[in-house]
Formats: C-alpha cells, sequence, structure tokens
C-alpha cells in the first residue's frame, strides 16, 4: 500500500502569539492566517517487515519524525520520502505542516479514521515534546484556506470567504521575502514567555496584538485594501522586541518603509525566517531591486492537508 500527500504552508497577517496557551487562557487570543502554495510533500509505502527508513536512512535520525512515529507506534514498517518547498525554519509552519501531515499518513497506513480535530490535537502535543508552540499552525495546515481563528475556552475557526477578485488584488500587494538565519536551535516561544514574564508591558501589547486580528477581519470582509498596511505596521510596532527581532531585521524593514512598503511583518515566532512587507504592485519591482533578497512567489488561499492512496 502505498500513500502520497501534501500539506500546505500559511502566512499570518495578525495576532500571532495570542494562540499560545498561557496568553489566550488568561486573555483570549484571534488570529488571521491564509495558506498559501508551498507545501510539505510525502509519500508513504508499507514494507513487509517492521524496518522503517526516512528518505532511505533510518527514521531514528530524524528527530521530529521519530517523534511522530513513536506516538503512533506502528505495528509495521514503511518507506518514507518527503520534501519541502521552503526549507524547516521558515516561519511560515513548516515542522506543522509535516507533523499534521505524517501523523495523517500513519493513521491511514493503519486503517484509523481521525477527524481534523483530533489529527491538530495530537500534532500539536507532539510538537511541544520539542519546542513550546501554539495552535494557528496545526489548524492552518490541516483546513487550508483563509481563517479567522478565536482561541480561549473554546477554539472557534471561521473560514473567510473572500471574493476571487479581492483576493487577487491582495496578492498584488503583498511581497514575501527570505530574510535568511536559522532559528531551528532555539526555542523562542519558550524565551518570550520568560521575557513577557519579566516585562508586564510585554503582555499588554499581547493583547492589543489579538485587537489587530479583528481589524484584520474586517479588512477583509469589507473588501478593503488600504488599511491593512498601517495595521500591519501596528503590529510590528507591538510585536518587536529583543526577542523577535534583531538589528539585521530592522534594518530591512526599515529600509523596506524607506522605499515603498506600507508595513510588514516577520513570518512565525521571529529571528529568522520571512518576512511579509505589503506594499502597491506600482512599488513592488523598486522595492525588490533595493531590498536585495530572494522573493517567494505564492498564491494564497490553498486547500488544507491532502492525501491520496497510489495502489
Amino acid at each position: 500500500m502505498k500513500i502520497r500527500g501534501k500539506s500546505p504552508l500559511r502566512i499570518s497577517f495578525a495576532g500571532g502569539g495570542t494562540d499560545l496557551n498561557y496568553i489566550f487562557e488568561k486573555y483570549g487570543g484571534a488570529v488571521v492566517n491564509c495558506t498559501i502554495d508551498k507545501y510539505c510533500h510525502m509519500t508513504i509505502e508499507k514494507r513487509n517487515n517492521k524496518k522503517i527508513l526516512i528518505n532511505e536512512k533510518s527514521y531514528e535520525q530524524d528527530v521530529l519524525a521519530k517523534i511522530v512515529i513513536d506516538h503512533v507506534n506502528p505495528e509495521f514498517g514503511f518507506n518514507l520520502t518527503y520534501y519541502n518547498d521552503i526549507s524547516p525554519g521558515s516561519g511560515l509552519g513548516s515542522s506543522s505542516s509535516f507533523v499534521v501531515l505524517l501523523l495523517t499518513l500513519l493513521y491511514e497506513l493503519k486503517g484509523v479514521v481521525k477527524t481534523d480535530e483530533e489529527i491538530v490535537t495530537e500534532s500539536y502535543v507532539i510538537e511541544n515534546l520539542l519546542k513550546e508552540n501554539g495552535w494557528q499552525d496545526l489548524y492552518a495546515t490541516s483546513i487550508g484556506g483563509f481563517n479567522f481563528m478565536e482561541f480561549g475556552d473554546k477554539t472557534l475557526i471561521y473560514p473567510l470567504r473572500l471574493r476571487y477578485r479581492y483576493l487577487q488584488e491582495l496578492s498584488e500587494h503583498l511581497l514575501l521575502v527570505d530574510i535568511g538565519g536559522n532559528k531551528e536551535e532555539r526555542d523562542l516561544h519558550k524565551e518570550l514567555r520568560k521575557y513577557q514574564d519579566k516585562n508586564s508591558d510585554e503582555l499588554e501589547k499581547t493583547i492589543k496584538i489579538k485587537d489587530l486580528a479583528y481589524q484584520i477581519r474586517d479588512c477583509l470582509l469589507n473588501q478593503k485594501i488600504d488599511e491593512i498596511g498601517q495595521i500591519l505596521k501596528e503590529n510590528w510596532r507591538l510585536k518587536r522586541n529583543k526577542i523577535t527581532s534583531n538589528v539585521k531585521i530592522e534594518k530591512i524593514y526599515n529600509i523596506a518603509l524607506e522605499n515603498g512598503a506600507e508595513g510588514g511583518k516577520l513570518c512565525g515566532s521571529g529571528q529568522a525566517g520571512h518576512m511579509l512587507l505589503f506594499v502597491k504592485p506600482e512599488n513592488k519591482n523598486k522595492l525588490i531591486s533595493v531590498l536585495n533578497l530572494p522573493v517567494v512567489n505564492f498564491n494564497l488561499n490553498v486547500h488544507g492537508t491532502e492525501t491520496w492512496n497510489l495502489k
């Protein structure tokens, strides 16, 4: 039996960080994000013995995969191959897309049916064995599309049904650039929690960041474009601190603002990966030239995790 699948990465617009348990259990949380057409790809095939190989190597060499496999504890062996459109550590939810997809494939190979909610909940437990993480990436890669998410006593996911013409116009205003760096060895959410515990004003900022998610949601539903850049700019002001940003990142962002960008945000928990900028299409060429950073071309609003049997 062979199964193939793919799970999308995501960009977020506002509310990031409020999907962490220690935040929304006290203050509530809200996030707006959207999946993009960049994926984690996998193929899994059951073996006739109990040997497990990942990309033709022992599965124990792949730390994240091993945790997922140990969680499922399959009674069979298999060959797994995978690759990513964008390297891990991108800030685009790559670890979540990996865990959700592998967990889904393993259960399908076992013949076990799981709901999206069950997959997300188990994936959350798995990811947090390595690093402190939130929920938004897991829901995004599982469900797909444009979503407004509320976190509190219950998690509520509201798909945002946006007109095609508006999505195209929004896409024309977005620029995703690779700022480099590597944060794979750091648990930035844990560092941020400790930093916030010592700096009460940081938690106050986080509550305001939650409010920006509602503002972005309203802009999207009312098909407004012009206000989004300023909301992202305010989001940047509230989120920047010594844990999420650094001198290199601040320099890139300031150069972007000086050359046409109206706002922007770091993707993920910060320090490295990708930056999403909001810029009028007429100013894109100039901005790309001045930044001189790799540009990621993408489309918005794709499906969530998908799998299909090959035999």
